[in-house]
């Protein structure tokens, strides 16, 4: 059981107890029942246009408003690549999508670490050839041509 001066000190805590909620910015707070709303996001994905981009969600508002979130639509430019090479080295930050017309197709080759060491290094320099290591113990899925071979088409 708690001694007398200890109650005095729970009581000497509870006068600073804050006996009227305070809300925060896009917080209600109803005082007659102590309900708190607030700001809510539904995510969604909807093109709204080139020029004012895509609608990526609603904000909406304890108050009722709704505010839609939306990201802006890139710049997209097409360009050779000398063109594409001789841009400043911003170009990787500055907003733009960048499509490089003449260049080969990207290629995919599949095999283990050992076979791409195999390989003459000029194979495994090739920009257009995008390698994939498999582990040397890995089951081959039927779908999956190694080595960079073609699959024959249907």
């Amino acid at each position: 059981m708690p001694t007398q001066k200890e109650l005095l000190a729970k009581l000497a805590l509870l006068d600073g107890k804050q006996d009227v909620l305070t809300a925060g910015n896009g917080i209600n707070i109803d005082q007659n029942t102590d309900t708190i709303t607030g700001q809510t996001f539904t995510q969604t994905y909807t093109p709204v246009s080139p020029a004012t981009g895509f609608k990526i969600g609603e904000l909406n508002d304890a108050d009722g408003t709704i505010t839609d979130i939306k990201i802006p639509s890139p710049e997209v430019v097409e360009l050779t690549q000398a063109q594409y090479n001789a841009l400043p080295v911003t170009k990787g930050w500055d907003g733009v999508a960048y499509f490089v017309t003449d260049v080969p197709d990207i290629k995919i080759w599949l095999g283990t670490y050992d076979q791409y060491i195999a390989l003459p290094l000029a194979d495994r320099k090739k920009d257009y050839i995008l390698y994939f290591i498999i582990p040397a113990n890995a089951q081959e899925d039927e779908t999956v041509t190694p080595q960079g071979e073609e699959e024959e088409e249907e």
